[in-house]
């Protein structure tokens, strides 16, 4: 394993397999990435962050990241809007279905 990253095509590689990769970043504190997926339509990367109890979509850039869903910090279980009452502990799978836009 190493760090994820994404290459000059745009698409997520690891840098062992492309050497002008650009690390990932995350904004806020210590994030613990443990499962990655590549959103084509929007070209994001999603990422469930089991430190932080939230999933991200990272710009294909890494510019910038956004939390989707949970709350950055407060664990829990509840259902809910993305960003409202909606509450994820240590979220460690990312599962899409159908064909919605994020």
């Amino acid at each position: 394993p190493g760090v994820f990253a994404f290459s000059g095509c745009g698409t997520p590689t690891c840098p062992a397999q492309c050497g002008s990769s650009q690390a990932l970043a995350t904004s806020a504190g210590a994030a613990e990435i443990v499962a990655l997926h590549w959103a084509p339509v929007e070209r994001k990367l999603l990422a469930a962050d089991v430190a932080r109890h939230v999933v991200l979509a990272i710009a294909s850039d890494g510019s910038s990241e956004q939390v989707l869903w949970g709350k950055q910090g407060t664990a829990g279980d509840a259902d809910g809007s993305a960003l409202g009452a909606a509450r994820l502990r240590e979220p460690r799978a990312l599962a899409l279905v159908g064909r919605q836009r994020l």
